[in-house]
């Protein structure tokens, strides 16, 4: 994270995108994509399992 610029970003204020779609969020999009090799992405994914107990299980992904 510390290669994203977050200097160069859009904030906008929404709301969450899984039924009763309620509450509000603020999304960021970066300008600049960075890429990731498919062991990297999977290493990620595995973290995020590991503390899904303490960040909440929201359901909030979608298939590309």
């Amino acid at each position: 994270m510390s290669i994203v610029d977050l200097e160069d970003r859009w904030i906008y204020k929404g709301g969450k995108t899984f039924p009763p779609c309620d509450g509000i969020v603020y999304w960021n999009v970066v300008r600049r994509i960075y890429p990731m090799k498919i062991e990297e992405f999977t290493k990620y994914k595995a973290k995020m399992q590991k503390y899904e107990h303490l960040i909440g299980n929201t359901g909030n992904n979608r298939r590309i």
